[in-house]
């Protein structure tokens, strides 16, 4: 007995500590033994007042108890009367409110090892809160809001409700039958939360409406609730096309709904292209008739269709099936095909995406192009599209495409195959034209060595017999690589003027099988070659090379006009030729006396001698001294500039930039208003900012079209400070072209 007179003081404290901080002090002693459980709680309405009298029915004993004053309710129930996994639930009941059903588990007491804590378990508190009923008003309407009398409609509980009805949730608290007029509900339902109304249409018109919803706030108390009858949507129930299906080219598509309609949405798209359609309704069938032949891979989709009381579809609906004509015939030519771009495909292209891992195929077509230095508008593509007529389409039901590669045909041992992948054949309707899309990233076979490819069209007919003979085709398209390898960019460590060794990096626009007879030539620098590394199957192609560059000094004659200390010096020719306008050089004297970082900013040729000038006045006697360039000038390759004419008479052109330029430089200069092309050789280079800089050349400039800002020409020089020229032969063993040979340091290609 010590151990429970123990528990009970424990818990008779704990009680005392928990009320105390009420609106006023009370004490609850209960008799708690090992044998009972003890449930107790206080009623309160929905304000939270406390609600006396109110009558607490015990399941399944059926014993009742009421209230206090305070609301306080409690009830113990001994241990031996019911299973240990049974559940206490009860009832409590007050007029005015809605009664409310609670449980609690007899499992959820009986958890402790040690006794006096099983004890305390058993008493547990739950208080219970009692709502009004809440009186809804429902009322049941069509689509055009007009009230539809005989929809049943069931109340269906939110977990709130149904927890506090202790009810399920898919269990109706409430009925009604709706009318002409809105029906009350005014009893049984708490004004807690929501509910949600469950409306079945009437009698007789269970084919037009679907069973519809609506949800209803009721914590309110008086509420309304409209629930609208939604049609039931319409079905396809027949289709004369389905998914893998053939059908003839000029047949009529019939669709049969579940309702009769009076209007549809449908789109017909085949090989891609979309179809002109025209549909017939009759009730609930609808036939549809495409505009022409339709031919290959073709999808309709019936976007909505609307029934006589504003039905619509239930969603899209999508029908794949194949057009071929069933009259296939026999023994027809290959057809011609056309690329999409004129000629054939000339040259592949190396040059690496952002996105994708090598190798990486561009097709490249040329044509004639005067205005560009390359002599080519280059159209790069790693498609290739080839379309052809009909005839040939009628009776086929697809095409193949084949290819035949060069080298195995002239050993005679070439079949034609279909490659796998990489091929899209479509038909075009409103062209009348069959079109072939080939990638060449996912084709079988690699174009990039050079290797010549032939591409026929095949027609195939119902019986999937293919009807012509590729190796008829007097000349079928032809992918190949007929033009030269081309250098494509150039680059040097330490692009500057100090001595010492640097890497060259010479990369080529396909692969090759050699690269020999490399010069390297510059106009300001003794260049000694120390090594070189081929590498043909790179990616990209390239030549590595190893170069040590020592910078030319020009010489300064004795002359007195080298000694009156003026902004000019006068040279040889050929050791002005040393130097650019741009340069920054140290001026150095017989004495040792050096001027540091001087900008040459003309250079004027004469018969013998030059006339070169610097920003800075060159002070005493510099004769038999030196002009020496700085290690930080930038290596120099003037490309890609602008001009135009100022004087065609005095041969005076106009430049955007004359940066890097010098005497005796030869440039190309691109007229895209004359188709010309011409080399000029530079006889006077003046640079003084901010003034535009001009030069002079020693040809004649009449045939020049670019004569202002609005009109202006492209040059590029033909002596950069370092240019590498290569002979070079791509795997098919053609000569690297003589027009695209060189590359300068800065990346640019000379021509």
């Amino acid at each position: 007995m010590t151990g429970k007179k123990t528990a009970f003081l424990v818990l008779a404290a704990l009680f005392i500590t928990f009320f105390s901080g009420c609106r006023r002090e009370e004490k609850i002693f209960f008799e708690v033994s090992e044998d009972t459980v003890t449930v107790y709680g206080y009623v309160k309405d929905y304000t939270g007042n406390p609600i006396e009298d109110a009558e607490i029915t015990i399941l399944p004993t059926g014993d009742k108890i009421k209230s206090e004053k305070d609301g306080l309710y409690r009830f113990s129930i001994g241990l031996g009367e019911l299973p240990a996994d049974a559940v206490i639930t009860y009832v409590v009941e007050k007029s005015g409110f809605v009664p409310s059903r609670a449980s609690i588990s007899f499992s959820e007491l009986l958890i402790g090892t040690n006794t006096d804590i099983a004890v305390q378990k058993r008493v547990k508190r739950q208080d219970v809160v009692l709502f009004p009923p809440a009186e809804i008003e429902v009322e049941v309407v069509d689509k055009d809001n007009k009230p539809v009398a005989g929809s049943r409609v069931l109340v269906l509980p939110s977990p709130q409700i149904a927890l506090y009805l202790g009810v399920s949730l898919n269990e109706s608290v409430a009925s009604i039958t709706s009318q002409t007029s809105p029906v009350k509900i005014t009893s049984g339902i708490p004004a807690i939360d929501f509910v949600q109304l469950l409306a079945f249409p009437p009698q007789g018109s269970e084919e037009d409406y679907d069973i519809s919803t609506a949800q209803v706030n009721v914590s309110q108390i008086k509420t309304k609730g409209k629930v609208v009858l939604q049609l039931k949507p319409l079905e396809i129930v027949y289709s004369s096309v389905a998914v893998g299906q053939f059908i003839s080219p000029d047949e009529n598509i019939k669709l049969i709904f579940s309702k009769e309609i009076t209007g549809i949405n449908a789109q017909l798209i085949c090989n891609g292209f979309p179809v002109n359609l025209t549909a017939n309704i009759t009730g609930a069938e609808v036939e549809i008739d495409p505009a022409g032949r339709i031919l290959g891979n073709c999808l309709l989709t019936v976007n909505n269709a609307f029934g006589e009381k504003g039905e619509t579809l239930t969603g899209p609906y999508f029908y794949n099936f194949i057009a071929y004509d069933p009259n296939a015939p026999r023994g027809l030519a290959c057809p011609d095909i056309t690329p999409y771009l004129p000629g054939s495909v000339t040259a592949v292209s190396f040059e690496p995406p952002l996105f994708f891992p090598p190798p990486f195929l561009q097709v490249i077509y040329y044509s004639p192009a005067p205005d560009r230095f390359d002599g080519f508008i280059i159209t790069s593509t790693s498609q290739t599209i080839l379309i052809w007529d009909p005839p040939a389409v009628r009776g086929i039901k697809e095409f193949k495409v084949k290819y035949l590669k060069e080298s195995e045909k002239l050993k005679g041992s070439g079949i034609w195959q279909e490659p796998t992948a990489g091929v899209v054949i479509q038909y075009i309707p409103h062209l009348n034209k069959w079109v072939a899309s080939l990638d060449f990233t996912s084709l079988p076979f690699d174009i990039s060595y050079g290797e010549k490819y032939y591409i026929a069209v095949v027609p195939v007919n119902l019986n999937d017999e293919e009807v012509c003979n590729p190796e008829n085709i007097p000349t079928p398209f032809t992918i190949q690589d007929n033009t030269p390898p081309r250098i494509t960019n150039c680059l040097i460590t330490t692009p500057n003027y100090s001595a010492g060794t640097r890497t060259i990096q010479v990369q080529f626009l396909e692969r090759l099988t050699s690269a020999k007879s490399i010069t390297i030539t510059s106009r300001n620098f003794e260049v000694i070659k120390i090594s070189e590394v081929f590498d043909p199957i790179a990616f990209l192609p390239s030549l590595q090379l190893q170069v040590y560059l020592e910078p030319l000094s020009a010489k300064i004659p004795a002359d007195p006009e080298n000694a009156n200390g003026d902004n000019k010096l006068l040279l040889l020719n050929d050791e002005a030729k040393k130097l650019w306008v741009g340069e920054l050089v140290d001026v150095r004297r017989v004495d040792g006396t050096i001027f540091f970082n001087i900008e040459v900013t003309a250079i004027i040729e004469g018969l013998a001698n030059s006339i070169v000038w610097f920003d800075t006045p060159i002070l005493g006697d510099a004769q038999n001294g030196a002009v020496v360039p700085r290690t930080t000038n930038s290596l120099q390759s003037p490309n890609n500039r602008n001009l135009y004419v100022l004087d065609a008479a005095g041969k005076r052109l106009e430049v955007s930039d004359a940066t890097g330029l010098t005497i005796g430089d030869r440039i190309q200069v691109a007229d895209p208003f004359s188709n010309t092309r011409k080399i000029l050789t530079i006889k006077s280079v003046n640079y003084f900012p901010p003034d535009p800089p001009e030069i002079t050349v020693a040809e004649d400039i009449s045939d020049l079209k670019c004569n202002s800002n609005n009109k202006l020409c492209l040059f590029r020089s033909f002596n950069p400070d370092v240019s590498i020229k290569v002979e070079a032969y791509d795997t098919s063993g053609n000569l690297i072209s003589s027009i695209a040979d060189q590359c300068s340091v800065d990346g640019g290609i000379i021509w």
